[in-house]
């Protein structure tokens, strides 16, 4: 249930209560204040070993984008403005209609192998040689459509 760090966590501050480890040791160890361990030993004492799970675990990111919003640009994109570059495109169709910034915009489209018709070479082998890596592996379940974007991108 506790990931590695936490589980350090955890022991160091069960031997400090069991008296086997002093405050001291423990900062040092632990890389933390003796107040820290203070708070620690609180920490163990009232909610025990639970309470040295960090408190974000299994929350998704509250600024992640929806996957419907991406693949929505995705497929403006390529669809009717496939000869824009992703700076054009975002300034003329994107900003100010969408919540979505140019670099989060970028980074899911390269993610997704869209490419700039204003891609610089290394991108665009990059990108020859992944396709051509799926279609020689024939992994037809969710990269048909890639395949078909790929050679009609050529």
């Amino acid at each position: 249930m506790l990931n590695d760090k936490e589980q350090n966590k955890y022991d160091v501050i069960k031997k400090v209560i069991d008296g086997t480890m002093t405050r001291k040791e423990a900062s040092i160890k632990l890389n933390l204040s003796l107040k820290q361990i203070d708070r620690l030993k609180l920490v163990y004492k009232n909610k025990g070993k639970e309470g040295f799970i960090h408190g974000n675990r299994g929350k998704s990111n509250p600024n992640r984008k929806d996957d419907e919003l991406i693949q929505t640009l995705i497929d403006l994109y390529l669809e009717k403005h496939y000869y824009f570059n992703f700076q054009h495109f975002y300034e003329d169709h994107v900003l100010g209609k969408y919540d979505i910034s140019y670099d989060v915009m970028l980074k899911r489209f390269t993610e997704d192998d869209v490419i700039s018709p204003l891609a610089h070479k290394k991108t665009i082998k990059l990108y020859k040689d992944k396709m051509n890596e799926v279609i020689k592996e024939k992994e037809i379940n969710d990269n048909e459509e890639k395949i078909e974007i790929f050679k009609s991108r050529i």
